[in-house]
């Protein structure tokens, strides 16, 4: 008997002639990862007892099963190359940014600082009649049921505990539906003062005087203004830093194209 690829076939002393033919059409290279075996039995068929036989042939079996482990791919130096030169390909395309998308990645980093105003204040007192306050270049004006009532107002008080106004042409309450938070925001950025926002814009954003100055009209007039162009760090901390003092602002990023 023979063992070959863990079966066992019945065989002479001599391999066959067939069994020669199909040796010559097994491969074994070990690129491919094969293995053939051919074991053959010492014993003649006639001195073999059935003991004997079976004690050989587990031994054998064990023996092909300890050498028919799978083998381990070798290190292939080639797929390290490969690898590299495939990393130094991506940082090469990383680096070879178009001119006009790093224009865009920097513009996209500077920042427009804005500063806003209100320029009208409106609502519905208990009496039913429609109290507006509207900026009218630098003076605020008054207006109920759509009559100028007021002119140049100086001051409008709100109290948010009794729920009342009061102004230089009189006073009133608020309906219960009237979100006082809101106009309170409002009240305080449509009668800010001029020199305060001014000093502001100096002191936290370092503009000059006459930049200051051509700022705040610029807001007070029309609602807002662009303060300046900075970098988003400076940008946000301007931007905090005026929102801290009661006025209102804002960061816009600057696209590509503007």
């Amino acid at each position: 008997f023979f063992i070959r690829n863990g079966l066992m076939q019945p065989t002479s002393t001599s391999l066959p002639r067939c069994d020669a033919a199909r040796a010559a059409r097994w491969p074994t290279s070990s690129s491919q990862h094969r293995l053939q075996l051919s074991v053959f039995c010492p014993l003649s068929r006639a001195a073999c007892s059935d003991s004997t036989l079976t004690a050989w042939i587990a031994g054998a079996t064990a023996a092909i099963g300890t050498s028919c482990r799978r083998r381990q791919p070798a290190a292939c130096p080639g797929r390290a190359k490969l690898s590299a030169i495939a990393t130094a390909n991506v940082v090469v395309l990383e680096a070879a940014v178009h001119p006009q998308e790093e224009v865009r990645q920097k513009k996209a980093d500077q920042y427009q600082l804005l500063l806003f105003t209100e320029l009208t204040l409106s609502f519905i007192d208990t009496d039913g009649d429609q109290v507006k306050l509207q900026r009218d270049g630098l003076a605020v004006n008054e207006y109920v049921n759509g009559r100028c009532d007021v002119e140049d107002m100086t001051y409008f008080d709100i109290d948010v505990k009794t729920r009342a106004y009061s102004d230089p042409g009189g006073r009133g309450f608020f309906r219960a539906d009237e979100d006082l938070d809101t106009l309170v925001r409002k009240r305080n950025l449509m009668f800010v003062k001029r020199e305060f926002m001014a000093s502001c814009l100096m002191t936290i954003c370092s503009l000059r005087e006459a930049e200051a100055f051509q700022v705040m009209m610029t807001a007070l007039k029309e609602g807002i203004a662009v303060v300046g162009t900075y970098q988003f760090e400076t940008a946000e901390a301007y931007c905090q830093r005026l929102n801290s003092k009661g006025l209102r602002a804002d960061i816009l990023p600057i696209e590509a194209g503007e």
